[in-house]
């Protein structure tokens, strides 16, 4: 799933021609989005079982996890982005548009799901 997200990241962040460096970018990208889940189930999770962490712990454990994931990120999808190109672009027309539609459904409820955990928790 996360290749699929990566081609079409990198795909509009190209097409924006704002960036020198999409491949990077994208990286950073993914990781915020990861990260979003992250928190959301974190947080749920921490109210759930009714654990409080500090604001300095929560921090650096955020610090940890997106160094942890952009390292994982950068071997996984960044040195293997030519593969990943050339698989997505194989793609049939309809398989593309299903997954770009995935993909934006994605980042949607990543993001809104985000914010009503953390709004109403």
């Amino acid at each position: 799933m996360y290749n699929v997200i990566y081609y079409w990241i990198y795909y509009y962040l190209t097409r924006l021609k704002r960036t020198a460096t999409p491949g990077y970018d994208t990286i950073l990208f993914i990781g915020i989005l990861q990260l979003f889940n992250i928190i959301s189930v974190g947080r749920f999770l921490f109210r759930f079982v009714n654990i409080e962490i500090t604001r300095n712990t929560s921090i650096y454990l955020g610090l940890l996890l997106a160094a942890i994931l952009l390292i994982l990120n950068f071997f996984y999808l960044y040195k293997r982005k030519e593969k990943i190109f050339k698989k997505i672009l194989e793609y049939t027309k309809p398989k593309r548009r299903i997954s770009n539609v995935i993909f934006w459904i994605y980042i949607l409820l990543s993001c809104i799901v985000l914010l009503i955990i953390v709004n109403y928790t």
